[in-house]
């Protein structure tokens, strides 16, 4: 099994943050942000529901969410690449 990697990066001359998550695969309960968020799934798969519409989010693709827009997010076992 490998390791879990959680990295958080703040960029204070592009006011971003960055977080990397590698081998997690932990549920994020429904919840929103009041900024942009852009995610990049490296490989595996995700499913994602967004203003309950369900995604399945697949290796190499990458997603942006607007600001208050409800989501969650699990791992997809189901679906390999």
């Amino acid at each position: 099994m490998s390791k879990e990697v959680r990295r958080v990066t703040y960029d204070n001359k592009l006011n971003v943050e960055v977080l990397s998550f590698c081998n997690i695969e932990q549920s994020f309960p429904k919840h929103f942000h009041d900024y942009y968020v852009v995610g990049y799934v490296k490989k595996s798969n995700r499913n994602l529901i967004c203003n309950e519409r369900k995604y399945l989010l697949k290796g190499g693709e990458i997603l942006l969410l607007n600001p208050h827009d409800y989501h969650e997010c699990s791992s997809n076992k189901d679906v390999c690449l």
